[in-house]
């Protein structure tokens, strides 16, 4: 792939909607009094059913811009856990002039990720350090955050009330930095079923800048514990686009293979 076609194919990537959230910290609380450590200890047991190690999707995604332009794309997805390894592989389906590509991302404990993209085109794999910019890009096609086990200790999570949503009852959470005048997330999840319902991001001026609601939560094949929600819609007030994200297969991969996780270089006669 030359150097003008993986330039587009990076914008086409970025110009999806940054719909799918960077730095995504859910929570849940039992008691008003208790929040700040109760909020940490049941959002961890809630993440044990919503989790990413050992799992396939099967995902449609559509977003649409303020002129209504639509732009649709098919991901199969598998996430795993090899030791101190933790993969991603997305494997695009459609659409056709962007199926067959792979993007394999790694993650270490203790050093930097990897970012490998395979182009069926050449049959080769560009390698790229997973800083920030290219944790965007990669996730800018799959709500990877929504389902990462991940609580903050540098944040404040804070229950500051309930409200009804989709017909249950929610705790309304605040998580946040301690600091005044700081961007900050307002999480709702079900009282009865520990379920996140919805995720609203502010920037410091209080002003809305990302939704994301999930709805129709299911028990992921092959599983007695996890679930997942089949459909995510997403509305990012800056750029005005708004994301759609079913789920049409969510199963557990009892027998995660290392090996099913390596992008493997076309063979060619051609130097």
């Amino acid at each position: 792939m030359n150097k003008l076609a993986y330039s587009i194919f990076i914008r086409q990537i970025m110009n999806r909607t940054s719909i799918f959230i960077i730095s995504f910290f859910l929570l849940f609380s039992y008691s008003y009094a208790k929040s700040g450590t109760d909020a940490k200890q049941i959002f961890k047991n809630s993440k044990r059913d919503l989790s990413l190690i050992n799992v396939h999707l099967l995902m449609d995604i559509k977003t649409s811009d303020k002129k209504g332009l639509e732009k649709s794309k098919t991901l199969d997805v598998s996430f795993a856990e090899f030791n101190e390894q933790k993969m991603v592989l997305i494997s695009i389906l459609a659409p056709e002039n962007m199926s067959g590509m792979k993007i394999l991302s790694t993650d270490y404990l203790n050093k930097k990720g990897i970012i490998e993209i395979y182009m069926p085109a050449t049959g080769k794999i560009q390698k790229i350090r997973a800083g920030q910019h290219h944790t965007k890009i990669l996730e800018s096609g799959i709500p990877i955050n929504i389902f990462r086990s991940i609580v903050d200790d540098n944040l404040k999570y804070t229950l500051i009330g309930e409200k009804t949503l989709q017909g249950k009852p929610c705790y309304k959470i605040r998580i946040g930095n301690t600091e005044k005048n700081k961007e900050y997330k307002i999480a709702y999840i079900s009282k009865t079923q520990n379920h996140l319902i919805s995720l609203e991001e502010f920037d410091s001026y209080d002003k809305p800048v990302l939704s994301t609601v999930l709805y129709d939560y299911k028990t992921v094949i092959s599983s007695k514990r996890l679930i997942y929600p089949q459909k995510i819609e997403i509305k990012n007030y800056k750029t005005e686009k708004n994301s759609t994200v079913k789920i049409r297969q969510a199963s557990y991969l009892a027998n995660a293979n290392i090996n099913d996780f390596k992008l493997k270089i076309k063979s060619s006669s051609s130097n």
